[in-house]
């Protein structure tokens, strides 16, 4: 039998054993239990997915894992307070890091992942109900993210805030989709969260994954910040230098002319002038408007000329700065822009 279950009732339990480890942390602690108002089951001991508990990393967990979010979310509203009690429970670890593919996981990283994947097919409002207050006490950045997802697809507000939270304390890739995800969802919150968090000072500190954020936020909403963190002599070298790849990453030519002009004030160390150029060049949202526009698209390819222009300048001004390498840039640029056509 796939899961290994024994029922009583309704409700669901299980016998874990605490986690050797607890993906997306970096400080060794488990998240706090969540608070009492999260609804609860009264349901008797039960003895689930006996294969995960024998052997967590194995093919055969992933598979009771994936039957067992399939089982509960066709149960609705009624297996909410049994995922609930599960999520209170020491979490079991599968041996497998947080990947989203389409905003979907790939594995369970455990337990409480298919947990809380089950709560994010059952759209009702105490389902929300606990994935809000899971998002308010969890510090593992799979976790909150997976829990951003589910409360975006219902048209949730409010979340940001917490989301940036976790993500600025976590490592690998998936903060920076926390922060993409803030950044649509609640963009003034995001632009303000970016602004207020830039490291200023005399140590000479990077802005971290919350910099990333600035190839996300609408450029109305963008410009005025950027423009700010890169005129602002407080804030760090290091930081600006992250701001500035952000804003290369956008498909804007202003975005290019922003870091082009603060570049031309001195906003950036010399040594940095090379690889911002190259950053113009390179990148990906530059790419798409080219490969749009062999298909006909009209505005991607003003937008592309348009930011090749700035891209030419950032080049100029990255020579004249002595940087090395400029005519390859040239020729770069200049490649990219004939495949194009």
């Amino acid at each position: 039998m796939l899961l290994g279950v024994a029922a009583t009732g309704a409700g669901i339990g299980l016998l874990v054993r605490p986690s050797e480890r607890d993906h997306g942390r970096t400080d060794g602690r488990s998240p706090q239990a969540p608070p009492d108002h999260l609804p609860s089951t009264a349901a008797g001991p039960v003895d689930l997915l006996l294969d995960v508990r024998a052997s967590p990393a194995s093919p055969a967990a992933q598979k009771s894992l994936a039957a067992f979010a399939i089982a509960q979310a066709a149960r609705g509203r009624d297996a909410v307070p049994d995922l609930v009690d599960l999520l209170r429970k020491p979490d079991i670890d599968c041996g497998k890091q947080w990947e989203f593919t389409d905003g979907q996981l790939r594995e369970y990283p455990s337990v409480r992942a298919a947990c809380l994947d089950a709560l994010r097919r059952i759209d009702t409002p105490d389902s929300t109900r606990a994935l809000r207050s899971w998002l308010d006490v969890t510090e593992v950045a799979g976790e909150a993210y997976l829990v951003g997802l589910a409360l975006s697809e219902r048209g949730e507000t409010g979340f940001a805030p917490r989301l940036l939270d976790v993500a600025v304390e976590a490592d690998g890739s998936v903060p920076l989709e926390m922060v993409r995800l803030a950044a649509v969802s609640d963009p003034s919150v995001t632009a303000r969260r970016i602004a207020d968090g830039a490291p200023r000072g005399a140590e000479d500190r990077d802005a971290g994954v919350l910099a990333r954020g600035l190839a996300f936020v609408p450029w109305e909403q963008a410009a005025p910040v950027a423009r700010g963190l890169l005129e602002e002599t407080a804030v760090t070298g290091k930081a600006r230098v992250r701001y500035a790849e952000a804003l290369l990453a956008r498909p804007e030519a202003d975005a290019l002319r922003v870091v082009r002009e603060a570049f031309e004030r001195g906003a950036f160390p010399a040594k940095a002038a090379g690889e911002l150029a190259e950053h113009a060049v390179a990148a990906r949202a530059f790419g798409e408007d080219l490969r749009a526009a062999r298909e006909g698209d009209s505005a991607a390819r003003a937008r592309a000329e348009a930011r090749a222009v700035e891209a030419r300048r950032l080049i100029d001004a990255a020579e004249r700065a002595g940087a090395e390498g400029t005519e390859a840039l040239r020729s770069r640029l200049a490649s990219r822009l004939e495949r194009g056509r």
